[in-house]
Protein backbone atom coordinates (compact mmCIF):
# COMPACT_ATOMS: atom_id res chain seq x y z
CA UNK A 1 0.00 0.00 0.00
CA UNK A 2 2.91 2.30 0.47
CA UNK A 3 3.91 1.61 -3.08
CA UNK A 4 0.68 3.01 -4.30
CA UNK A 5 0.07 5.57 -2.64
CA UNK A 6 3.78 6.92 -3.80
CA UNK A 7 2.27 5.75 -7.36
CA UNK A 8 4.96 3.58 -7.53
CA UNK A 9 2.50 1.27 -9.96
CA UNK A 10 5.21 -1.15 -11.44
CA UNK A 11 6.76 -1.94 -8.22
CA UNK A 12 3.49 -2.71 -6.57
CA UNK A 13 2.28 -4.66 -9.13
CA UNK A 14 5.51 -6.84 -8.89
CA UNK A 15 5.32 -7.02 -5.00
CA UNK A 16 1.55 -7.37 -4.83
CA UNK A 17 1.85 -10.14 -7.49
CA UNK A 18 4.51 -12.28 -5.38
CA UNK A 19 1.51 -11.86 -2.85
CA UNK A 20 -0.68 -12.87 -4.86
CA UNK A 21 1.43 -16.18 -5.97
CA UNK A 22 2.06 -16.66 -2.28
CA UNK A 23 -1.57 -16.37 -0.82
CA UNK A 24 -3.92 -16.25 -3.57
CA UNK A 25 -6.99 -16.71 -1.58
CA UNK A 26 -6.20 -13.74 0.28
CA UNK A 27 -9.20 -11.72 -1.10
CA UNK A 28 -7.46 -8.20 0.30
CA UNK A 29 -4.08 -8.82 -1.23
CA UNK A 30 -6.30 -9.00 -4.54
CA UNK A 31 -8.21 -6.06 -4.11
CA UNK A 32 -5.08 -3.77 -3.65
CA UNK A 33 -3.32 -5.12 -6.54
CA UNK A 34 -6.45 -4.41 -8.67
CA UNK A 35 -6.40 -0.71 -7.61
CA UNK A 36 -2.20 -1.03 -8.79
CA UNK A 37 -3.06 -2.61 -12.15
CA UNK A 38 -5.68 -0.04 -12.49
CA UNK A 39 -3.28 2.86 -11.64
CA UNK A 40 -1.54 1.19 -14.42
CA UNK A 41 -4.11 1.24 -17.01
CA UNK A 42 -4.35 -2.40 -16.81
CA UNK A 43 -8.09 -2.73 -16.53
CA UNK A 44 -8.66 -5.70 -18.36
CA UNK A 45 -5.99 -7.93 -15.82
CA UNK A 46 -7.66 -5.86 -12.78
CA UNK A 47 -11.02 -7.26 -14.02
CA UNK A 48 -9.73 -10.86 -13.92
CA UNK A 49 -8.72 -10.47 -10.31
CA UNK A 50 -12.23 -8.39 -9.74
CA UNK A 51 -14.51 -10.98 -11.35
CA UNK A 52 -14.59 -13.93 -8.31
CA UNK A 53 -15.27 -11.49 -5.88
CA UNK A 54 -18.77 -10.86 -6.74
CA UNK A 55 -20.33 -10.85 -3.20
CA UNK A 56 -17.43 -8.02 -2.35
CA UNK A 57 -18.98 -4.21 -2.95
CA UNK A 58 -16.02 -2.76 -2.99
CA UNK A 59 -14.45 -4.99 -5.86
CA UNK A 60 -17.87 -4.51 -7.77
CA UNK A 61 -17.57 -0.76 -7.44
CA UNK A 62 -13.99 -1.21 -8.82
CA UNK A 63 -14.94 -3.48 -11.48
CA UNK A 64 -17.65 -0.74 -12.74
CA UNK A 65 -14.78 1.36 -12.85
CA UNK A 66 -12.90 -0.54 -14.89
CA UNK A 67 -15.65 -1.52 -17.60
CA UNK A 68 -16.48 2.35 -18.45
CA UNK A 69 -12.80 2.92 -18.36
CA UNK A 70 -12.99 0.05 -21.06
CA UNK A 71 -15.90 1.23 -22.54
CA UNK A 72 -17.94 -1.52 -22.16
CA UNK A 73 -21.08 0.52 -20.70
CA UNK A 74 -23.27 -2.89 -21.19
CA UNK A 75 -21.06 -4.60 -18.97
CA UNK A 76 -20.80 -1.84 -16.33
CA UNK A 77 -24.53 -2.13 -16.27
CA UNK A 78 -24.49 -6.03 -15.60
CA UNK A 79 -22.18 -5.09 -12.61
CA UNK A 80 -23.92 -2.60 -11.30
CA UNK A 81 -27.43 -4.38 -11.23
CA UNK A 82 -25.43 -7.07 -9.51
CA UNK A 83 -24.48 -4.39 -6.72
CA UNK A 84 -27.65 -2.72 -6.43
CA UNK A 85 -29.33 -6.50 -5.37
CA UNK A 86 -26.18 -6.81 -3.28
CA UNK A 87 -26.88 -3.91 -1.22
CA UNK A 88 -30.56 -4.33 -1.43
CA UNK A 89 -30.05 -7.23 1.08
CA UNK A 90 -29.95 -6.91 4.75
CA UNK A 91 -26.29 -7.11 6.22
CA UNK A 92 -25.84 -9.18 9.23
CA UNK A 93 -24.82 -8.06 12.26
CA UNK A 94 -21.18 -7.46 12.95
CA UNK A 95 -21.21 -6.27 16.37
Amino acid sequence: MILQRRRAADESIAVLGEGRRRFPANDAIALCLAVSLMHAGDFGRALTLLAPLDRDPQALRMGIACHRALGDSAAAARWQRRLDRLEERPQPDKG
